[in-house]
């Protein structure tokens, strides 16, 4: 326990991730593959980073989605700002959402190069549509040219 509380005093925020989807998908299976486009925007910095992600869920999902977005606050292992494109990699957590018209998603990664980066949700991410997800999340992010 100690080692993780000094793990995550170490870890310093760098900035924040914002993903959006804009879409109809139907679902009631096992997992999804959905396309997202993300903006990065470093801590005290005018700088962004633009990446094409894709999000694949492996937990039951049941209902239709429209939009969603998900804004997460990214630390660094290090403490060090990221270099361009340096949140390109795979990070995988747990998912939670639900929604009835608009709703909420909870969603925690850690991941990137050599495990560098975490990211935390903001608030709840807005979800529209009517769904019900839980499992495990893998978000693989690649730099946009």
């Amino acid at each position: 326990m100690g080692m993780l509380l000094t793990a995550q005093a170490s870890a310093s925020e760098v900035g924040i991730l914002k993903c959006h989807f804009n879409g109809v998908d139907a679902a009631v299976h096992f997992g999804a593959r959905r396309q997202l486009d993300c903006v990065f925007k470093q801590k005290r910095r005018k700088r962004i980073d633009r990446y094409l992600a894709t999000v694949e869920k492996y937990g039951i999902e049941v209902g239709i989605i429209g939009s969603r977005q998900m804004v997460w606050r990214v630390t660094a292992k290090n403490g060090k700002r990221p270099r361009r494109g340096a949140l390109a990699g795979t990070y995988r957590g747990i998912t939670v959402e639900a929604s009835v018209g608009s709703g909420i998603a909870a969603n925690i990664l850690t991941g990137g190069p050599g495990r560098s980066y975490s990211f935390h949700p903001l608030a709840f991410q807005k979800v529209e549509g009517l769904n019900v997800a839980a499992g495990l999340l893998v978000l693989t992010l690649k730099r946009a040219r």
